[in-house]
């Protein structure tokens, strides 16, 4: 090989090398850059009570800016991650700048507004040494934090349930208090038909259980408590069935002994008619006044005949007066109007 094809040869092959360093070079040029790191978004809520400075708002995570992250929601005064979940373990914060109302304008100011910032921990849990944890005295149960000693799903152990009506009470399912635990559920052995006094004492089917204690008398008739009306004279009852004994009422003429002028209607209320009359002689004694149903006598009227004095006479018709009979009525009539002549009927017309 001659020294000039030799030259020829090393000056391509520089040629060559040349270019494709110069493309080697322009690509590497035009090669876009890689996108700088995008910090972690936050699954998380920012809320605000107060007029916000519009574009003041500013949320960080670990002090990287995430503010175009959220969608800020001015109406309803809060900011929404758009992406989900990073460790809870990140630290958040927010800040801006609030309106200030002041002689009716609206002044900037730089106050800052305290943010509460809604965590990305569920069921409960916080974010406690970089990780989500139930509270002291909560239990991990299938992800939901539970308090064993009180909660009824989830009694001293994850997912032990109280039944039969019994609360959970420091671990252990328990009735409560006032209830007695009778085969697995719970009575109130003051008022349970089934269970009166003791669990299994069953009252019958005209009884109620009135503090632990089978019952259907007048003060307990057919419910506890229930009262049945007394007669004149104190009396109530009640039935086998469980209803009441109601007294009837009895109407009565009280009149005068001497001029036997009625002195009053009584209604008694009595079981019978000889109750009635006892209840209304205790009342008004036989030897001042004359006692008798009113059904036995009813209302009369009376022509009272009078001198004028002068050798004439005038009549006036007494109407329509309650008396135990027509002769206590023409009595009680005489007695006030003293010399005149009293019959019964009316006065004849004019």
């Amino acid at each position: 090989m001659s020294n000039k094809y030799l030259k020829h040869l090393i000056t391509s092959i520089s040629l060559i090398c040349l270019l494709s360093l110069l493309i080697s070079c322009a690509f590497t040029i035009n090669a876009p850059k890689p996108n700088p790191p995008v910090p972690s978004p936050v699954d998380s809520v920012v809320v605000w009570n107060a007029d916000l400075k519009p574009g003041t708002l500013n949320i960080k995570v670990d002090n990287t800016d995430v503010t175009n992250q959220f969608t800020v929601d001015t109406t309803n005064k809060q900011a929404t991650a758009l992406l989900p979940l990073s460790p809870c373990s990140h630290t958040m914060t927010a800040s801006g700048e609030l309106w200030t109302w002041y002689a009716q304008n609206y002044l900037n100011t730089s106050t800052q507004i305290t943010f509460q910032v809604i965590g990305n921990c569920t069921g409960g849990k916080t974010c406690q040494n970089g990780a989500c944890m139930c509270p002291f005295g909560f239990t991990d149960c299938r992800g939901t934090c539970k308090d064993l000693l009180e909660d009824k799903q989830n009694c001293g152990s994850c997912g032990y349930s109280c039944t039969g009506g019994k609360i959970c009470q420091n671990g252990t399912c328990m009735c409560p208090s006032g209830f007695t635990d009778c085969s697995g559920k719970c009575k109130n052995l003051d008022n349970d038909k089934q269970n009166c006094g003791s669990c299994g004492h069953i009252c019958s089917s005209a009884k109620s259980c009135c503090s632990g204690v089978c019952k259907s008398d007048a003060q307990n008739c057919g419910n506890c408590g229930h009262v049945c009306p007394q007669s004149c004279s104190g009396i109530s009852g009640c039935t086998d069935a469980g209803t009441c004994l109601n007294p009837t009422t009895y109407v009565y003429y009280v009149e005068y002994l001497d001029s036997r002028c009625l002195r009053e209607t009584i209604l008694a209320q009595a079981f019978d008619q000889t109750e009635a009359y006892n209840c209304v002689v205790s009342q008004y004694p036989a030897n001042n006044f004359i006692v008798g149903l009113a059904s036995s006598g009813g209302t009369f009227s009376y022509a009272v005949v009078c001198s004028d004095g002068i050798g004439g006479h005038f009549c006036n018709t007494v109407e329509n007066l309650p008396a135990l009979s027509a002769d206590d009525g023409q009595k009680c009539v005489q007695s006030q109007w003293g010399n005149c002549s009293v019959t019964q009927g009316r006065c004849p017309s004019k």
